[in-house]
């Protein structure tokens, strides 16, 4: 499942040390999703500081996985997730609209200190830098190849929330993606919006699963064989990780579908809440996506800006 595998992510980011802070599982939230959790706490809105949030997280939350259903089940939470995503332009190939996380904060500065010429340099370290940079357009890039991940996972979600908006309960009016979904009965607008929904997320998996064999088996060899310092290790777990979280979307899907096939009258609509816990198992996946896909570029962009022939 998403919550078990983040569990897993999590142990792997911590370090020896005993320390409270660096064994907390609730360090592997962000702090947007700190600051909802600490709301639901006794006066959780007067704390700022990551560590104090954690902290008041941990003793109200019994573990990762309650913390994570609220905030999965949470309308306004999941809402100002998905209308985030959805705001996003993400046809660009600076995109940033990612968050870290603390394992690669940590390895970018021990890579700045061990290869400041690739990771401490202003004229390649910094993403603003490297699309003006005189060597972007010689040697092969990353960045313009994860630009349909991002916009599939968006079409994904948009198609979602056209599901959630013709859901029982629902206060937002129905547009759709076609123009001609008025003559369609909610239950049979729901169900185009969710199947929909699931052939964009297979066919972004489909092309993920390529694009993986593609840097596991020609790019990463190549960037480790130019650069035999940095190591691509890190990329090829993370790929796994990916790849198990993959699965839980598919379940998730499966699941809402499985219901209007199983129905002989036609007349099966799912509930408000049904769909915005679907919605929040792909924004997780999401998130975990677009994560791995600015790390990745955080690595191997700067590799491809020296002298160095890179070309794939």
């Amino acid at each position: 499942s998403l919550i078990k595998n983040k569990a897993r992510r999590s142990k792997r980011k911590m370090t020896s040390s005993s320390s409270k802070e660096e064994t907390r599982w609730a360090s592997i939230l962000s702090i947007k999703e700190l600051k909802e959790l600490s709301n639901t706490v006794p006066g959780g809105k007067h704390c700022v500081e990551r560590t104090d949030l954690e902290a008041l997280v941990e003793n109200h939350y019994p573990s990762l996985e309650k913390a994570q259903s609220y905030l999965r089940s949470n309308e306004t939470t999941v809402l100002s997730r998905l209308k985030s995503v959805l705001s996003q332009d993400r046809g660009v190939l600076n995109f940033e609209h990612y968050s870290p996380s603390a394992e690669h904060v940590a390895r970018m500065k021990r890579l700045a200190a061990t290869a400041p010429e690739l990771y401490n340099n202003p004229n390649i370290s910094p993403r603003s830098k490297w699309f003006h940079h005189p060597r972007y357009h010689q040697n092969s890039q990353m960045p313009p190849y994860h630009v349909h991940f991002r916009e599939e996972m968006q079409n994904t979600l948009r198609y979602l929330y056209d599901a959630l908006r013709v859901a029982p309960g629902s206060s937002t009016p129905y547009t759709g993606n076609s123009g001609n979904d008025d003559k369609y009965s909610h239950q049979e607008q729901q169900y185009r919006s969710l199947q929909n929904a699931s052939n964009y997320f297979r066919g972004c998996m489909r092309g993920l699963k390529g694009h993986v064999q593609i840097e596991e088996y020609a790019c990463f060899p190549l960037y480790e064989q130019t650069f035999p310092d940095i190591s691509m290790q890190f990329l090829y777990q993370d790929h796994k990780d990916l790849h198990e979280t993959e699965q839980a979307v598919h379940n998730a899907f499966h699941k809402a579908l499985i219901k209007f096939s199983n129905s002989s009258s036609g007349d099966v609509i799912i509930p408000r809440e049904e769909i915005l816990e679907l919605i929040g198992v792909v924004l997780d996946f999401d998130s975990h996506l677009m994560s791995h896909l600015g790390e990745e570029e955080e690595v191997v962009v700067p590799l491809s800006l020296t002298d160095k022939q890179i070309c794939f």
